[in-house]
C-alpha cells in the first residue's frame, strides 16, 4: 500500500547527533533535523546522499562539487569534512532537538517540532561566532521563533539579533535538498556571497590566494587551538635518555632527519653515555659512529669539543642558559632553545627551517621577520608563555609532514582556510569569479 500521512504512524525522535562545535568557529550552520537513519550515508550532518550541502562547499572552496564525495562507496568523506570545517571555522547542528516525524522521508514538511534547540547554549561554546545560517524554510522558521526575530530574512539575506551584548547575523539560506528548485551553481553562489560577507571566503588576486586576516589575537588563538587538538604533546622525535644524549642528538640533527639520527645514536650512546666518556675519545673515533649523517667530520669534532668543554667548565653537566650553551662547539641559539625547552622546561622556542616557513605561510609573523631570531621574538610576543615550548614542536611537525617546502599537503591541512602563502595549492573560487564564469 502506498504510504501517506494518513496511514503512517508518527514517530517521536530525539536528535541522534552531538553538536559539531569547533571553538574557533565563526559561523553556526543550522538545519531542521536529520532525515530517517535509512537515508544516511555517514554519521554526520547533512548525511543524505541526495542532499547537496557538501557538493556546494566543495564547489565554493575547491572548485569541485565532488571534493568531499567518495563515489565508489556512494558516501561523503566524513573525516575530511570535519578537518575542513574546523579549519574554515564552521559549526553545525539543527534547530530542533526533538520532532514528531509524520512521514518516513527526508522532507521537512512532515516534521512537527516538539522541542527547539537551545541556541544560546550552542553560542556559549562559540566565542568567535559572528553569524547563524538557517538552511531551508523549516529551519529558518524554527530559528525565528527561538530567537524571537521580529521578521524572517529573505533567502540569501540576514537580520541582526543580540546575544550576550553582541550583535550577530541570522542568515536564511536556500535549502540544499534536491527537491528545492534551484540549480547547484546558484545555491553555491548564495552560500558563497554569505561567506564573502563574513570574510570567510578567500579572495583571488594575481599573486596569491589569501584571506582578509583575523586580528592577530584571533589568528594565534585559532592556530594554537588547532595544534592542541590535532598534534601530539610530545616534545621531540629524537630518542634520548639524558640531557647529554639529547644535546648530542640535537647537534647531530642539523640538516639531517630525526629518523637517521635515531638510527645512529643507540650504538653511540651505548659506548659514550656521558660527557666524560666522549671527552676521552677523538673526532676520528666518533666519526665512525656518525659517518652516515650529514657533515660527519665537522659534527665529530663538535661532539668531542663540547664533551670536553662540559667536563672542563660545567662539571660534566649540560648548562641551562643560552649564554652558557652557546659557548659549546656546534651549539647555536636554535639548539640552545631546544635544550632549554625540553630539559629545563623554559619558555624557549627554537626556529628551524620548518618553524620559519610555517610561521610565514600562516601569517603569524610579518615579512619583515626575515631572520630566525626575529621570527622567534615575534612568536614569543603573541604565544602564551605555557604554550611557547610546545609551539616549536607543533610548528615543526606541521612543516615536516603537512606544510612541506615543496608540494604542501593543503587538502589535508585544517589550517588551509587561513593560509596566506603563494605556495598554497588549493584552488578556491570566490562568488565574484563564479558569477563571472556563469555570465
Amino acid at each position: 500500500m502506498e504510504q501517506t500521512s494518513e496511514n503512517f504512524l508518527p514517530i517521536y525522535e530525539r536528535h541522534p547527533l552531538p553538536p559539531f562545535l569547533p571553538r574557533s568557529a565563526r559561523l553556526l550552520m543550522l538545519g531542521s533535523f536529520p532525515p530517517p537513519r535509512k537515508r544516511w550515508c555517514m554519521d554526520f550532518f547533512y548525511p543524505n546522499w541526495s542532499n547537496d550541502m557538501w557538493r556546494i562547499w566543495g564547489l565554493i572552496y575547491k572548485n569541485d562539487p565532488g571534493a568531499f564525495i567518495d563515489p565508489e562507496h556512494k558516501c561523503f568523506k566524513q573525516d575530511e569534512l570535519t578537518v575542513f570545517l574546523e579549519g574554515v571555522g564552521v559549526a553545525l547542528y539543527d534547530t530542533a532537538q526533538a520532532v514528531l516525524r509524520k512521514m518516513a522521508n527526508a522532507s521537512d514538511k512532515y516534521l512537527d517540532i516538539q522541542q527547539r534547540t537551545d541556541i544560546t547554549q550552542l553560542l556559549e561554546s562559540l566565542p568567535l561566532c559572528r553569524a547563524i545560517a538557517a538552511t531551508g524554510q523549516k529551519a529558518c522558521e524554527t530559528l525565528g521563533k527561538t530567537l524571537c526575530l521580529p521578521h524572517l530574512p529573505a533567502i540569501g539575506q540576514w537580520v541582526p539579533f543580540n546575544y550576550n551584548g553582541r550583535t550577530l547575523r541570522c542568515y536564511r539560506m536556500p535549502s540544499t535538498s534536491r527537491a528545492y528548485p534551484l540549480p547547484l551553481a546558484k545555491k553555491a553562489g548564495s552560500y558563497a556571497r554569505m561567506l564573502e560577507e563574513l570574510d570567510m571566503l578567500p579572495a583571488l588576486n594575481n599573486k596569491s590566494t589569501c584571506l582578509r586576516p583575523m586580528t592577530k589575537k584571533e589568528l594565534y588563538a585559532h592556530v594554537l587551538h588547532y595544534f592542541e587538538e590535532h598534534l601530539p604533546a610530545q616534545e621531540t622525535e629524537l630518542n634520548y635518555s639524558s640531557p647529554f644524549e639529547l644535546l648530542v642528538a640535537v647537534v647531530l640533527s642539523a640538516q639531517c632527519t630525526d629518523k637517521r639520527i635515531n638510527e645512529v645514536t643507540p650504538r653511540l650512546f651505548h659506548d659514550y653515555p656521558t660527557a666524560e666518556a666522549m671527552a676521552a675519545s677523538t673526532p676520528e673515533i666518533i666519526y665512525e659512529y656518525i659517518k652516515s649523517v650529514s657533515y660527519p667530520n665537522n659534527k665529530a669534532k663538535h661532539l668531542v669539543g663540547l664533551a670536553r668543554m662540559l667536563v672542563e667548565k660545567f662539571h660534566g653537566e649540560v648548562p641551562s642558559t643560552t649564554e652558557k650553551l652557546t659557548q659549546l662547539p656546534g651549539v647555536g641559539r636554535k639548539t640552545a632553545n631546544v635544550i632549554q625547552a625540553i630539559v629545563f622546561g623554559k619558555a624557549a622556542l627554537a626556529v628551524d627551517t620548518h618553524v620559519y616557513r610555517v610561521s610565514h605561510r600562516l601569517g603569524l609573523v610579518p615579512p619583515s621577520c626575515n631572520t630566525p631570531y626575529k621570527v622567534e621574538m615575534e612568536l614569543k610576543l603573541h604565544i602564551p608563555t605555557p604554550l611557547v615550548a610546545p609551539s616549536h614542536y607543533w610548528l615543526l611537525l606541521h612543516g615536516r609532514y603537512t606544510c612541506t617546502a615543496r608540494n604542501p599537503h593543503c587538502l589535508q591541512c585544517g589550517l588551509a582556510s587561513i593560509c596566506r602563502s603563494k605556495d598554497k595549492n588549493i584552488r578556491i573560487v570566490s562568488a565574484t569569479e563564479e558569477r563571472r564564469k556563469q555570465n
